[in-house]
């Protein structure tokens, strides 16, 4: 910690032009949580350009996606089509200084007044030279690839196909109006988002203001990453795991040995850095004692990796404009290495305005460093990680030494927090608690104006602001101005005589001073640091989940400013120091502006998540364990998901069920469908996608590598729900409809479901009201069997079955065969056996149709003469099996089928009322549908 080197100065010290930034409270960052929930479907026409929903919108100021019109270079069509030459590029620098140099002088040319908001132009990289150009290539051909596998799988939405008009781009399955992520088509370029209902309120708000009620019909979801099923997403990540070794220049050696100029070099050869880094740390398992290892375990790393390289994919693939490979297209060490050379001045400007006597005289000895004043400790929740940490108690630790710094405020806001909020809930600070806390402030204050010294003190906006709530009864004698204090500066200046010395235009950092102390030939000198709190470099608001650029100049003053006191505290406590320091020989966890160039690339370029970028931020601070663990932070994903899952599929993986509905057990069919059938680039190639869906239809799901055929009833059902769910639409629907009758069996083949005739549709009628009348228990079959035997000519009851010999025992498959039955509900007293009666058997019927006929009659008048007597009135009930134990969860269970294929049942009356009003309502029943009992 403090560790200086001697270097020149490699940039000079550059132009600096003031912003009048105070030194007070920052604006405060956006909430713009990255949800991994699937979400509604949220109400696009009411949502989405609504007027006042748009002005609450553009309030908060959401996050800036990356400018669609900032390209870097033209799309590519496929991997045949990558230049891999080096014949027509720049040449490689020959030295790591002529790069950084060149990084520098292109960030300053693009970014225009030094100290104006961030633009994304100054960031991109400067042009490539031939080496760095292959490497995009490679690394573009990569994407193709990874994108290809979820095309060739049928997950793709091809954005401009021949069919659109045939598509509702409204539909909840095809549009980007939901909290999920996607990879996005949108007026001709591709984009990616986290959360699509967010994306497009910010299309309405800002680019898109006047057409912001189109944007939820324009916007076309090329694939929606939550969605892909989950063999096809273990596939994707290991082959992205597996792909991405090849980008990582710095194998084998640990990250925390690199310099900065081997980061340099990686960079002048290679992708950025930054996202090397980020590669690295998705593609090495988790290890204690490996920095960075174990990413693909953090909130959002996974999720931003897929679309990152999905995006990239797609935009090859389409050859579509966009903020087009933003994660290996753009880097902040340009503004690293611009921004080192005016820290650097600055520190040498500040010691260039003492005299040369005080100068010599500061550098020749090692001074000792007074507790450094902070500001307040943020709370922290009962469960809590055991080690977690605070960036800046961290920073503080470095620049002053481990336990030399020390809080105004002693005690968190709230004693024992319940939440978030309540950690960093300084608005419940009282002004008794403010008052101590400025009287300490004052203490050291007065202590350097007597005996001189170096005063560290945070502008503590906190504690000034409680000032003026004081009432007079709680000030001392000498205190009684302290109501009227408006900040530290101020009344240091104004009140106790201390002068303006330094003002940075670049960083928020101010000194003041008053004569050196004279005591019998010791020279002592008296300066007050003044500095914003040290947690604005990066996570400073509980609320922010992801930082933007607009927001991030003043993260970034901040931690220039944290870079600037550690190297004057380094000279101060340095014997003979001759104000230089090597940067490209340093250790990159030795320099902050190196590390939180890493922060801010990981937070804009590749979209991870504010609280993980602040991690990796920490754990360059921390180079003794890795951070990626729970005793170091809450930012890791559920451990009951399998790592290689994003989202919505990681969660089914966990929570799998194998009972579902027919259609259900591919939930995402409407989508699949609508994706194989985009891809047609003519008419005379719709053939094929055609026939794939209707082979979709008959597979029990798709989603699975290896097949199985469903039922016939799971294609009727899938078919059917393809017409009434309105995705597919007009000409394109009536094909599919055309090829799914051409694809119907012949009406002798036996998986067929047999349509009885209206005769023996109204037998079972009779038949099911003399079960109703008689109350008696009777049997029927317990469902339609189909042994493989072609002489039956359709799946009905009766076929390949035979009833068992009269007063043969019954035995119910869950029960076995010594378990005892109540017939009289749930009445344990008077259990019997189940014996077969061949004169209370229903024939030509089965169990789950007699209980159908008891539910409620849906159907229109104008139906009931061809579907049969619906016993609305009646419920069907089994013989019960009584529970074993009486415990809480105990419970009686229905007597189920049995091994004889015999279901044995009783329709009992739902009402209230008499035997006899039970028998007229029957026969009403009967009349009204023309029939009449004997």
């Amino acid at each position: 910690q403090g560790i200086h080197r001697r270097t020149v100065d490699l940039f000079g010290l550059g132009s600096s032009e003031s912003n009048n930034e105070p030194l007070g409270k920052l604006d405060e960052l956006d909430d713009d949580e990255e949800s991994v929930d699937d979400g509604e479907y949220l109400a696009a026409k009411t949502t989405i350009g609504d007027e006042q929903t748009l002005v609450e919108i553009d309030d908060k100021k959401d996050d800036d996606p990356t400018d669609f019109h900032d390209s870097v270079m033209p799309a590519l069509s496929s991997s045949d089509d990558i230049e891999t030459s080096d014949s027509k590029q720049p040449r490689v620098p020959s030295n790591e200084e002529d790069f950084a140099r060149t990084l520098a002088d292109h960030y300053a040319k693009q970014q225009g007044a030094a100290n104006q908001q961030f633009s994304f132009a100054s960031l991109r990289r400067p042009p490539q030279n031939a080496k760095q150009s292959n490497e995009l290539h490679k690394y573009l051909s990569f994407c193709l690839d990874i994108f290809m596998i979820v095309y060739a799988a049928g997950f793709v939405f091809s954005p401009t196909s021949i069919l659109s008009a045939s598509f509702d781009y409204m539909h909840k399955h095809l549009c980007i109006n939901t909290k999920l992520s996607y990879v996005y088509w949108l007026f001709g370029k591709i984009g990616c988002t986290g959360n699509g209902f967010n994306r497009l309120l910010y299309y309405a708000t800002h680019q898109y203001k006047y057409i912001a009620n189109e944007l939820v019909q324009a916007a076309r979801p090329v694939i929606s990453i939550d969605t892909l099923p989950n063999a096809l997403q273990i596939t994707l990540t290991n082959a992205m795991i597996k792909g991405l070794a090849a980008f990582v220049l710095f194998k084998g050696v640990p990250v925390p040995r690199l310099t900065i100029r081997q980061a340099v070099r990686f960079e002048m050869v290679g992708l950025p850095f930054a996202t090397q880094l980020f590669f690295f740390a998705m593609i090495t398992d988790y290890d204690k004692g490996i920095m960075l290892s174990g990413a693909i375990k953090l909130v959002g790393c996974l999720r931003r990796l897929y679309l990152a390289t999905l995006e990239s994919g797609a935009q090859v693939k389409f050859n579509a404009d966009g903020a087009q490979h933003e994660a290996v297209n753009y880097t902040f060490l340009g503004w690293f290495f611009f921004e080192w050379g005016r820290v650097l001045g600055e520190l040498k400007r500040f010691f260039e305005l003492f005299t040369p006597e005080e100068l010599r005289h500061l550098l020749e000895q090692s001074w000792k460093m007074r507790k450094a004043l902070l500001t307040w400790p943020a709370g922290k929740l009962k469960d809590a990680p055991s080690l977690l940490s605070s960036v800046h108690i961290l920073l503080a630790e470095w620049i002053f030494g481990k336990g030399n710094w020390e809080n105004p405020l002693p005690d968190p806001p709230v004693a024992n927090p319940r939440n978030i909020k309540q950690c960093y809930a300084s608005d419940q600070y009282t002004s008794a608690q403010g008052l101590q806390g400025f009287r300490r402030i004052r203490e050291d204050v007065d202590d350097i104006d007597a005996n001189g010294g170096f005063g560290f003190i945070d502008v503590n906006t906190a504690v000034v602001g409680l000032l003026k709530d004081l009432e007079d009864n709680q000030l001392a004698d000498g205190e009684a101005d302290y109501k009227n204090v408006k900040s530290l500066e101020e009344y240091f200046r104004n009140s106790l005589g201390w002068m303006p010395f330094f003002d940075s235009q670049i960083m928020p950092v101010v000194v003041l001073r008053k004569p050196n102390l004279d005591i019998g030939g010791l020279i002592l000198f008296r300066l007050l640091f003044l500095y914003t709190p040290f947690c604005f470099a990066t996570f400073w608001n509980p609320q922010c989940t992801k930082v933007s650029l607009k927001r991030l100049r003043p993260m970034a003053r901040t931690v220039m400013q944290c870079q600037w006191l550690l190297m004057v505290v380094t000279v101060l406590t340095t014997e003979n120091h001759d104000l230089t320091f090597d940067v490209m020989d340093q250790p990159i966890t030795d320099n902050f502006m190196f590390i939180w160039h890493i922060f801010a690339h990981w937070a804009i370029f590749l979209h991870i998540p504010a609280a993980v970028c602040a991690l990796v931020f920490k754990q360059f601070l921390i180079l003794s364990d890795n951070l990626f663990d729970s005793r170091h932070t809450t930012q890791l994903r559920d451990a009951s998901f399998d790592s290689r899952l994003v989202g919505k599929q990681a969660r089914v993986s966990r929570n799998f069920k194998t009972k579902k509905s027919s259609v259900r057990r591919f939930s995402t069919i409407h989508r699949y469908v609508a994706c194989i059938l985009s891809g047609a680039r003519n008419r005379q190639e719709l053939k094929t996608p055609v026939l794939r869906v209707i082979d979709m239809l008959k597979t029990d799901d798709p989603t699975d590598w290896l097949s199985t055929s469903s039922t016939y009833s799971t294609k009727n059902k899938r078919i059917e729900s393809i017409k009434t769910e309105g995705l597919i639409q007009g000409a394109l629907l009536g094909e599919i409809m055309e090829a799914f009758l051409e694809d119907r069996p012949n009406v002798g083949n036996p998986l067929a479901n047999y349509s009885p005739s209206k005769e023996e549709t109204d037998a079972n009628s009779m038949a099911l009201a003399k079960v109703a009348l008689s109350g008696e228990w009777h049997t029927c079959q317990s469902t339609i069997n189909y042994d493989g035997d072609e002489s039956y000519d359709q799946r009905k009851a009766g076929n390949g079955f035979t009833p068992p010999a009269h007063g043969v025992k019954l035995i119910a498959h869950n029960w076995g065969e010594d378990r005892r039955y109540s017939f009289q509900g749930k009445d344990d007293t008077a259990l019997q056996y189940a014996y077969f009666d061949k004169n209370k058997f229903v024939e030509k019927m089965v169990a789950p149709t007699i209980e159908g006929r008891t539910g409620k009659d849906t159907r229109k008048k104008n139906d009931k003469s061809n579907k049969g007597i619906m016993f609305s009135d009646y419920k069907m009930e089994q013989p019960l099996v009584p529970p074993k134990g009486r415990g809480k969860g105990a419970r009686w269970a229905r007597m189920g089928p049995t091994h004889q294929g015999i279901t044995m049942f009783r329709l009992v009356w739902r009402k209230e009322g008499t035997e006899e009003q039970r028998k007229k309502e029957l026969k009403k029943l009967l009349a009204e549908n023309g029939f009449e009992l004997d």
